[in-house]
């Protein structure tokens, strides 16, 4: 077997070849024990009775997140992105090695 020597650019690119992976990794984790971890908010609400009105309006309406939260989420969110657009680079250099075929 023959070896070629390599360059470094060739090994800095073989080594960066999986950062982007492992840095998504790394935020989606990040992201899911800060979603998974936050303290759980105390629900501080009121309840209106409206004159004449037949039903209830509580003010709670939504998801009530904690910061904590709210970075988390953002965080996994980024992440996702990122693997997206990784895997839609390498199937983009995949594709590139391939002949066309004549129509």
């Amino acid at each position: 077997m023959i070896s070629t020597p390599s360059t470094p650019r060739t090994t800095r690119r073989r080594s960066l070849r999986f950062a982007v992976p492992v840095l998504a990794d790394v935020l989606l984790i990040a992201g899911i024990i800060l979603v998974v971890t936050a303290p759980r908010l105390q629900v501080v609400g009121w309840t209106a009775y409206a004159p004449l009105a037949q039903n209830v309006d509580t003010g709670i309406s939504g998801v009530t997140l904690a910061p904590q939260q709210i970075v988390g989420v953002s965080l996994a969110a980024v992440a996702l992105l990122m693997l997206t657009g990784w895997v839609a680079y390498r199937l983009g250099l995949r594709g590139r090695d391939r002949p066309v075929a004549a129509a």
